[in-house]
């Protein structure tokens, strides 16, 4: 017995030995610093796949060429995140792996947010110049533009840092340089959506909370909107479109808690708590964007709520530096050119005299009274049935 334990020794030594090289070996190749979860990873990659075909789908359908262009390409680079991911569990050290899931999870929220800048455009072109701070062109491609520096800089520094990460993964340090890119541009995103934030939110404001200066509007005020017909077609009988801002709000809240954490897991470094452990993951980047993707399906979906099929919103397609002037809101002005350009119900009688004077009177009447003393409320003979006000 005594000369067995010995020569036992030696062996279990050496075991110890191989298991502990082989342990630092596989540490050494994996760039993820952990083994990603193959159900959870799994699970998101079906998901996200699901919005990305519902919303192709749709897109296609009520013909969103700009804002389905943008979902496609941001709920696609959702889909191929997560299968990198998934495939990286059995393989953490694979590059190609880690560059995929990497690069598609960092820029496909700024593809999702260039997407919901283009509402705020059209629905200044639907509700009216006037309450909004630029002309609608001004947001497309002031913010758009951001968005593609924010896009640029985190793809390149994301790539930077998997590569500086696959060539000397001992030194966590050896990614700092794409770190440091990376987070610029994660920061620049954030930046970028809270002034959108603060002129989507004032456009809110302006169309509905704040009514007029001075006058409190306590009914239908659609025919202080936007009087082209096709956007008066837009906005009636639309049941959804009123809780659709509020939709929209919290979309953009949603992938900004994403952006947000983000640029903390990033501050962190490539070894930091909040990157290492999946469930910040799952539950402060999935499903954050998850939920801001899926908002925006059926029956909030913007083709469907904004008639994309029939109606073309023309936001334009050159901008001016005249443009980037704020517009002045002169409340006589505006009310004049809307009184002048209103549009004739179909219920009248194009052809009939009569008609005329009856629709000229009711228009008359309806505008005589407003005023704009500050003890003077208006009182608009409209059906708050048939009309629909922005929330």
């Amino acid at each position: 017995m005594s000369a067995t334990i010995p020569s036992s020794i030696p062996y279990s030594s050496s075991s110890i030995d191989i298991a502990s090289a082989s342990f630092l070996a596989y540490e050494d190749i994996n760039i993820y610093g952990m083994t990603p979860s193959f159900g959870g990873n799994l699970s998101l990659a079906i998901v996200m796949g699901i919005l990305f075909l519902l919303h192709s789908i749709l897109g296609f359908y009520f013909k969103q060429a700009y804002f389905g262009i943008a979902f496609f390409c941001g709920c696609g680079l959702e889909f191929a995140g997560y299968i990198g991911r998934t495939l990286s569990h059995s393989d953490p050290g694979n590059v190609d792996y880690f560059l995929l899931q990497i690069i598609a999870l960092t820029m496909a929220p700024a593809f999702i947010m260039a997407g919901i800048y283009y509402l705020l455009a059209k629905l200044v072109v639907i509700y009216g110049d006037y309450y909004s701070i630029f002309k609608p062109i001004v947001y497309s491609y002031v913010f758009i533009f951001c968005d593609l520096i924010s896009l640029v800089l985190q793809g390149a520094g994301g790539g930077m840092a998997a590569v500086a990460l696959k060539a000397d993964n001992t030194d966590e340090h050896s990614a700092d340089a794409g770190n440091n890119i990376m987070l610029a541009g994660l920061i620049f995103q954030v930046v970028s959506m809270s002034f959108f934030l603060f002129f989507w939110l004032e456009f809110k404001n302006s169309s509905f909370f704040k009514k007029f200066s001075k006058i409190i509007d306590l009914s239908s005020k659609d025919h202080l909107f936007n009087p082209n017909p096709n956007y008066v077609k837009i906005r009636q009988n639309n049941k959804f479109l009123k809780y659709f801002p509020i939709v929209l709000t919290l979309s953009v809240i949603f992938i900004y808690i994403r952006c947000f954490y983000r640029v903390f897991e990033l501050a962190e470094g490539w070894r930091g708590e909040l990157i290492l452990n999946e469930t910040y993951i799952f539950i402060l980047d999935s499903l954050m964007m998850g939920l801001g993707i899926a908002i925006l399906l059926l029956p909030f979906y913007p083709g469907y709520l904004l008639r994309s099929r029939n109606i073309d919103i023309t936001v334009g397609f050159k901008i001016h530096w005249t443009d980037l002037k704020f517009i002045k809101k002169d409340v006589n002005k505006f009310l004049s050119e809307i009184k002048e350009n209103q549009i004739k119900p179909t219920n009248f009688d194009l052809n009939s005299k009569a008609d005329d004077e009856k629709y000229l009177n009711s228009k008359n009447d309806n505008f005589n009274s407003i005023t704009l003393n500050d003890s003077v409320s208006a009182n608009i003979n409209a059906s708050p049935k048939s009309q629909t006000n922005i929330v």
